[in-house]
């Protein structure tokens, strides 16, 4: 790791209430973006933290769901 990096705790003191917005998330994958994203909400949420991701709608998929710990919104599309 550089020595310029910096770390983020996930485990703060407090507990966090976190909204992510992004385009493509689970079962929507087209590249790198929506494996990040959900990597990153499981481990906020394994942390003890209430995460909500909100994302695009696909077929098959429930406009609202809980998976992993996650809160999952789902906006259909105009």
């Amino acid at each position: 790791m550089s020595p310029d990096a910096h770390v983020i705790d996930i485990h703060p003191a407090r507990h966090l209430r976190v909204l992510m917005l992004s385009w493509e998330y689970p079962p929507v994958l087209v590249g790198g973006l929506g494996r990040h994203v959900h990597a990153l909400s499981v481990a906020l949420a394994t942390a003890g933290h209430d995460v909500t991701v909100v994302t695009r709608h696909s077929d098959g998929a429930p406009l609202e769901e809980y998976a992993d710990g996650v809160r999952i919104l789902r906006a259909p599309e105009d």
